[in-house]
C-alpha cells in the first residue's frame, strides 16, 4: 500500500513539474548566418524591460542550429539578426523550424547610432499547422493594418470611436476568440490601442477601462508595448494634477504602502497600482520633481511589502539600476583586454583617482579629445590614471591611433560589449566618469576633457583630500 501511494505521489510530482516547463526547440538552416551567434531572449516584463537569455547558439558552417529552453507559458521571444529583430511567439512543449531573413549587416552608421532599432520580423515556419498562433497573430495584425490605413484620416485626424468600434466589430467576425489565451489578449490590447488612439480628449476613460481597474497581463507582448507607452512617467504626469497632489509627499518620505492604498482609493486594481507605481518610480527618478532619497526610500519598502515575489524583484532591479552608477556608488566592475592582450580590471587602479573615457575611433569628437587627455594624463599622473575603453568594432584602429600619437596611459577593448554599454549608460561618444580612490563614482556622468573637467576634478580631489584628511584625524584622537 506504501509503495504504491510512494508511486501515485511520485507520478503527480512528474505531472506537475511538466505543467511547470516543457522544452521548447527552435531550429533552422541559415547558410547566410554561418559562424553567427544567434541567441534568443525575451523581456519579463515592462518597466525594467530587460533581455532575458533563454538560449544561445553558434550557427554551424553549413547553416544548420537547433537550441532548446524550458518554459512554462506562452510568450513572445526575440533574436537580434542585425538589421533585423526576430519574432516568434512560442508555446511549451512546441518545435519551430524558423527561417531567418536574408543576412544584413549594419551599416557603419548604425553601428554608431544609439538611437538605432533593428526592424521588427516575423520569422517564418516550416512544418506547423495553419492554426499556429504565430499564423493568427500575423493575419490579426495585417488585417487590422488595411484596415486603419483605409481610415487614417477618420482615425487620427477625426478620432471617430465610430469608425474604431466598426474596425473591430468587422475584425471580431474574422478573427473570433481561439482557445488561445495568448491570442485573445494580445487581440484584445490591439484593440485597447486603436481605441486609445481615437480617444485623445478623454485617454483617461481607456486608461480606466482596460488597465488601472484590471489585473496585470505581464506576459503578453502587446500588453507590455502599450504599458510603457501609455504610463511613461506615470507619477509625475499624475503628480501634477491637484486630485493626486497627494503623490509627491508620499514618495518623498518613501511610503509604498500609502502610494499603493491612495491609487486603490481611486479605483485602482492592486496588480497594476504597484506596477505603474514601480514604472514612475523608476521613470521619475532623474527628473527634478521627486526627491531622490525618497525615490530610493519608496523602493526599499517595496522589495519587502509589494504583494508579489515578482514585483518585489522588479524593485530590487529598479534601485539597481538607478544607482549603478550614481554619484557615491561602486563603480560598476569590469575586467578588459589591454592593447598589449592582457587582462585589466578596474580594481587594479584601487588607490588612484580613474577618468574613465569611453569612446570610439570613428567619432571625431573622440578623437580631439584623446589630444587633450595626454595633456590631463601628464599633469595629474601622480594622484590620476586616465583609462579609455574602445566601445567600436575595431579595436586595432585604437591600437595604431595609441602607437602613432604615443599615448601612454591604458587602452582597453571593450568591442561589441553591450552590457558594459548599458552598465555605464553609454549612449554616444565620447562619455566620462571619474571614479575615486575608492572605486566609488565621484562625477557621474563626468565633464569631457573639453568642458571644463580639470576644473571639476580640482575641486572635488580637494574636498575629497580634506574628509579623508577630517576622518584621519579624527581616527587618531581615539
Amino acid at each position: 500500500m506504501i509503495k504504491r501511494l510512494f508511486f501515485i505521489v511520485l507520478a503527480w510530482l512528474s505531472l506537475a513539474l511538466q505543467a511547470e516547463a516543457s522544452e521548447v526547440t527552435i531550429s533552422g538552416v541559415a547558410p547566410d548566418y554561418s559562424g553567427k551567434n544567434i541567441t534568443f531572449y525575451y523581456h519579463p516584463d515592462p518597466v525594467l524591460y530587460k533581455d532575458v537569455q533563454l538560449a544561445s547558439t553558434t550557427i554551424n558552417s553549413d547553416g544548420s542550429f537547433s537550441l532548446s529552453f524550458p518554459t512554462s507559458k506562452t510568450h513572445q521571444v526575440y533574436c537580434n539578426l542585425d538589421k533585423y529583430q526576430g519574432v516568434l511567439v512560442v508555446e511549451p512543449g512546441q518545435e519551430y523550424h524558423v527561417i531567418l531573413p536574408k543576412y544584413s549587416p549594419l551599416t557603419p552608421a548604425q553601428k554608431k547610432s544609439p538611437y538605432f532599432k533593428p526592424t521588427p520580423y516575423w520569422l517564418g515556419l516550416k512544418n506547423r499547422p495553419k492554426n499556429d498562433i504565430n499564423f493568427k497573430i500575423r493575419e490579426f495584425v495585417e488585417e487590422l493594418t488595411h484596415q486603419i490605413n483605409q481610415n487614417v484620416n477618420e482615425i487620427y485626424h477625426d478620432a471617430s470611436q465610430r469608425v474604431a468600434g466598426e474596425i473591430i466589430a468587422q475584425l471580431e467576425k474574422t478573427f473570433p476568440d481561439t482557445k488561445s489565451a495568448y491570442f485573445n489578449v494580445t487581440k484584445k490590447y490591439y484593440y485597447v490601442g486603436l481605441e486609445y488612439d481615437v480617444s485623445q480628449r478623454n485617454p483617461n476613460a481607456v486608461v480606466m477601462k482596460y488597465f488601472a481597474t484590471r489585473p496585470v497581463e505581464m506576459g503578453n507582448s502587446k500588453y507590455q508595448e502599450l504599458f510603457r507607452t501609455m504610463f511613461t512617467n506615470f507619477l509625475k504626469k499624475k503628480a501634477q494634477s491637484v486630485e493626486f497632489e497627494k503623490i509627491s509627499p508620499l514618495v518623498d518620505s518613501g511610503n509604498w504602502k500609502g502610494l499603493v492604498e491612495f491609487f486603490r482609493g481611486k479605483g485602482y486594481h492592486t496588480s497594476f497600482a504597484e506596477l505603474a507605481i514601480l514604472k514612475g518610480l523608476n521613470d521619475g527618478f532623474y527628473s527634478s520633481f521627486f526627491d531622490k532619497k525618497g525615490v530610493l526610500l519608496t523602493l526599499k519598502h517595496a522589495e519587502t511589502e509589494a504583494t508579489t515575489a515578482e514585483y518585489r524583484q522588479i524593485a530590487k532591479g529598479v534601485t539597481k539600476h538607478l544607482t549603478e552608477v550614481m554619484t557615491g556608488s561602486e563603480a560598476p566592475s569590469f575586467n578588459l583586454k589591454t592593447s598589449a592582450g592582457q587582462k585589466t580590471a578596474l580594481s587594479s587602479f584601487h588607490g588612484r583617482y580613474v577618468y574613465l573615457n569611453f569612446f570610439s575611433t570613428d567619432n571625431n569628437e573622440s578623437l580631439e579629445d584623446l589630444k587633450l587627455l595626454k595633456n590631463v594624463q601628464q599633469r595629474y599622473q601622480q594622484v590620476m590614471t586616465v583609462v579609455s575603453v574602445s566601445m567600436g568594432d575595431d579595436f586595432s584602429a585604437a591600437k595604431q591611433i595609441w602607437e602613432k600619437n604615443g599615448y601612454n596611459w591604458p587602452l582597453l577593448d571593450a568591442s561589441g560589449n553591450q552590457k558594459l554599454a548599458d552598465q555605464y549608460r553609454v549612449k554616444d561618444y565620447p562619455t566620462y566618469y571619474l571614479v575615486g580612490p575608492d572605486g566609488k563614482l565621484l562625477l557621474s556622468p563626468a565633464p569631457a576633457v573639453s568642458r571644463g573637467f580639470q576644473a571639476a576634478f580640482i575641486r572635488v580631489f580637494r574636498n575629497t583630500e580634506n574628509q579623508r584628511k577630517r576622518a584621519a584625524a579624527r581616527s587618531s584622537a581615539k
